[in-house]
């Protein structure tokens, strides 16, 4: 008997953990069926709410790590150069595993809330009914905030498709982006899912006929969220839309699509600079004000490296176009007494070239560990076998506001790589004098997987958190122009591929740009206060259990 119970509890749980990760997948970017998101966790909602934490945690963590390891998949196609394979499955593991863990706390916190609310809120009337689903409604959306928001800092921060990412195509809805972050938008459909899980219940005693149903005051409660942020939302584009005093400022950026194992190799050095050298001359027949080449595109460090430094400059004096470049840099060397050789403090950069030289320098703030720098390097040495550089680049401390030469002072700040998931380097940048935001990456590691539309997704947020125009370039992913509003143009062709040669130009806005809330205020209004709210009760839960527990082993003695 109890091993049938065992089997259907252990089916439930699984059903419930696909059935939900099923739907964030589909939710989010390649499929990009975003309507899905609101629906999504709808099945973790209601098994938490009556399930116990334990249950919850566990059945809610693997839906996280069926979800996370789909959408990190594209992790294995470092495999496809030359990266150690037992290290590769392991980090996607791990990762996917250790996202997973949020949702996990997501299901264990909720489920044990649930309990206590039912504690304190017991008299059946419909007020006391409705305030006690808020209740857990409005608990729902402060943990998995708070939760996201956590794991967008915590041991140097991974907020990869965060839940409001899903959203980035409906714009509309996202623009309160701008108040409260993109965990506004995550916070927004979770007390959507959460309101229509008890709609769902209430539907549900209607068809097993145990009890009739009443006004649905839960549904009214969050569609009074999503109505806020749909008005808002159109109110903002539209004042977007219609405003005046501004300039243009025409950009071209260059996508050279130039393959990996062709970048670092000196045979391929000449097909390389070739490459970069006739698409920017085609670019520069659009007359741009500024040429932006992405991510380390050239094969040796600009600074260090005076063929590369001359290859730039002859181009700036052909075509009297500055260009924005991202190199390797060689920030300094010192000689090694023990070793006999030089050590080199290397940097991911991007150089601002108007003549001869570059005029200033941008050294990525936020590296990719075991991509870029490799923690304990120098204690545990094989872990040095992991990193693609086999060596640690040493990260930049501020930004860098470059300035256009000649009479335009527009002036403007880069983030490199994957800087620009996260929300506080683009706030940053909104603070100071910048006018638009330029992100230089190289998605080309992972060609043919889903990371660059992944990828793409979160600089629509940025540019709606900040107001500020986005300009990608990519070595190979998706080079676009996004504006304030979050609309965007992409390099593509006539069937909708991005991955191939090409530029793209076109003109971005130059206006006053007023500081938004979200830039005045960062997440201080609502992912800040979810996560301390969310720590206490986490708190609370462990101590209250701890002593239940204590409680039970003290009466059966």
């Amino acid at each position: 008997m109890n091993k049938n119970i065992f089997n259907k509890e252990l089916v439930l749980s699984c059903v419930v953990a696909l059935v939900s990760a099923l739907l964030l997948i589909f939710s989010f970017p390649p499929q990009q069926f975003s309507d899905l998101a609101w629906i999504s966790i709808i099945p973790i909602i209601i098994y938490s709410r009556f399930k116990s934490p334990k249950a919850s945690f566990l059945t809610a963590f693997l839906c996280g790590f069926i979800f996370f390891s789909t959408q990190l998949f594209w992790i294995n196609n470092l495999l496809n150069h030359n990266f150690v394979k037992f290290w590769v499955i392991l980090g996607w593991f791990l990762l996917s595993a250790y996202c997973a863990l949020y949702y996990g706390a997501f299901g264990w916190l909720l489920s044990n809330f649930c309990k206590y609310v039912d504690d304190k809120i017991k008299e059946n009337n419909i007020l006391t009914i409705t305030a006690h689903n808020i209740a857990i409604i409005l608990g729902a959306t402060i943990f998995w905030t708070g939760l996201e928001y956590i794991r967008a800092f915590l041991f140097t921060g991974f907020p990869w498709d965060l839940l409001g990412i899903s959203q980035y195509q409906n714009l509309s809805i996202i623009q309160i982006a701008d108040v409260f972050g993109v965990y506004g938008i995550s916070a927004l459909i979770v007390i959507m899912n959460a309101g229509l899980s008890f709609v769902f219940l209430r539907f549900f005693a209607i068809y097993t006929k145990k009890k009739r149903t009443k006004i649905q005051l839960e549904l009214i409660f969050v569609l009074m969220f999503l109505m806020f942020s749909w008005n808002y939302g159109s109110r903002a584009m539209l004042k977007l839309r219609h405003q005046e005093n501004y300039e243009k400022f025409v950009i071209s950026t260059v996508q050279p699509d130039i393959a990996q194992i062709e970048k670092w190799d000196p045979q391929e050095v000449y097909n390389v600079l070739e490459t970069l050298k006739n698409q920017t001359e085609l670019a520069t027949q659009s007359s741009p004000d500024l040429i932006v080449w992405p991510e380390t595109v050239l094969p040796s460090p600009v600074n260090y490296d005076m063929y590369m430094k001359n290859f730039v400059t002859s181009i700036i004096m052909t075509n009297k176009v500055p260009i924005f470049l991202g190199s390797i840099e060689v920030k300094s060397e010192t000689f090694n007494t023990k070793t006999q050789e030089y050590d080199y403090e290397i940097c991911n950069s991007a150089f601002m070239f108007n003549t001869n030289d570059f005029s200033d320098v941008y050294r990525k703030n936020h590296l990719v560990i075991f991509g870029e720098y490799i923690p304990l390097e120098n204690l545990i040495k094989p872990l040095k076998k992991i990193s693609p550089l086999g060596f640690s680049c040493s990260p930049g401390k501020e930004n860098i506001v470059f300035e256009m030469p000649g009479e335009s002072q527009v002036k403007f700040s880069a983030l490199i790589c994957f800087e620009d998931i996260f929300p506080a380097l683009a706030s940053r940048i909104a603070k100071s004098d910048s006018d638009f935001i330029v992100n230089l990456t190289n998605d080309g590691w992972f060609d043919g997987t889903s990371l660059p539309l992944q990828h793409f997704a979160h600089s629509i947020f940025r540019a709606i958190e900040t107001r500020m125009p986005f300009v990608r370039s990519t070595n190979s992913g998706i080079t676009a122009f996004v504006k304030p509003d979050g609309t965007f143009e992409i390099l593509e062709n006539d069937i909708g591929q991005f991955k191939f040669r090409g530029f793209k130009t076109a003109a971005i806005n130059i206006a006053d740009i007023e500081q938004t809330t979200y830039t005045k205020f960062g997440n201080k209004l609502l992912a800040i206060p979810a996560m301390c709210i969310s720590i206490l009760f986490a708190i609370f839960f462990f101590i209250k259990n701890k002593r239940c527990r204590a409680g039970d082993a003290s009466g059966n003695k």
